[in-house]
């Protein structure tokens, strides 16, 4: 009896076995978190690039620059069209000489005084003018690279010069070349940086204004015990979110704390000065005591705080509080 061929059946599901799949369970061959990390390694190399090129343009380079004007200065060497910046050097120079000349002063206290705030003055313009000084060798030096003066006594400053300089041309090559590797947004990582660090801490300056630190209110009383404290140490957003009434009912209270805190503070004072029974008088203005020693009297939703035949506040639940 004959055997049926499966050659075909197998070799056509050997087939179907092949085809590639499409659909969620295939395997993408560039995911894009790959590539969104790749450029995000790109932009932490850029960020050191560029912070190493801030460090050759601003220490290295204006370096380089300041010891060979410097250098061309004090060798006195004659430089066209620096004669003016050599004036304003020299006479920078003699008023730092002057300067710091001591001053002799007088025997007294008072004298002495004057003297030591003379000579304090004299050393913060001293390093002022030191400052100035610096800037314009440092302009002298870029001044001479650039026109390239040739001096064999200049040479070790200026090959320090044209290497600093190469070095950053170099940096600024390198990071053009990553730039274009990666996002646009991504490209100045420095001040991206920046602007989400100053962003940040702007932010969290708001929130930390807008938070309000509720004291605690669970009781009648202990609302109008901390709504009495809030009016006294200025915390208005604190006394506005403890109370219920009108702007003008606010500041009627926020008035009244004020008085009771300066009658408080009199008496302090005056009983520190003349002993404590001058300190005793208007006690009964007194608000924190009088809140804190007054009767709670509860109906539903609103509360009543009385001291003796005094109404001192009404309060009224609201949001359940």
């Amino acid at each position: 009896m004959p055997v049926p061929d499966d050659s075909a059946g197998v070799a056509d599901k050997d087939k179907a076995d092949l085809k590639p799949s499409y659909g969620p369970g295939a395997v993408s061959p560039s995911p894009f978190w790959k590539t969104f990390l790749q450029k995000m390694a790109i932009a932490a190399r850029l960020a050191g690039k560029e912070i190493y090129r801030n460090k050759l343009r601003w220490f290295d380079l204006r370096r380089a620059d300041y010891q060979l004007g410097k250098k061309a200065y004090d060798s006195r060497l004659p430089l066209p069209g620096q004669s003016q910046r050599s004036d304003r050097l020299d006479r920078l120079q003699n008023r730092i000489r002057e300067l710091g000349q001591e001053v002799a002063s007088g025997p007294s206290l008072k004298e002495k005084s004057l003297a030591t705030l003379k000579g304090a003055g004299r050393a913060m313009k001293i390093q002022l003018l030191k400052l100035r000084r610096r800037r314009l060798l440092r302009k002298l030096g870029r001044r001479i690279a650039e026109e390239q003066i040739a001096d064999t006594s200049l040479a070790a400053e200026t090959g320090e010069v044209k290497a600093a300089s190469e070095k950053l041309r170099s940096v600024n090559a390198e990071i053009q070349t990553l730039a274009a590797q990666t996002y646009v947004w991504a490209r100045r990582p420095l001040l991206i940086s920046a602007i989400v660090l100053g962003l940040t801490i702007i932010f969290a300056g708001i929130a930390f204004e807008q938070e309000v630190a509720m004291p605690d209110s669970s009781t009648p009383k202990e609302a109008a015990i901390a709504f009495i404290r809030a009016l006294q140490s200025n915390q208005m957003r604190v006394a506005r979110a403890l109370a219920v009434g009108s702007d003008t009912d606010l500041a009627q209270w926020k008035l009244e704390g004020d008085l009771d805190l300066a009658v408080e503070r009199t008496n302090a004072a005056m009983a520190k000065k003349f002993g404590s029974d001058s300190g005793s008088a208007n006690t009964d203005r007194n608000l924190n005591t009088r809140f804190e020693s007054a009767t709670e009297k509860t109906n539903g939703d609103t509360a009543r705080l009385v001291d003796g035949d005094d109404v001192l506040a009404q309060l009224r639940k609201s949001d359940g509080k």
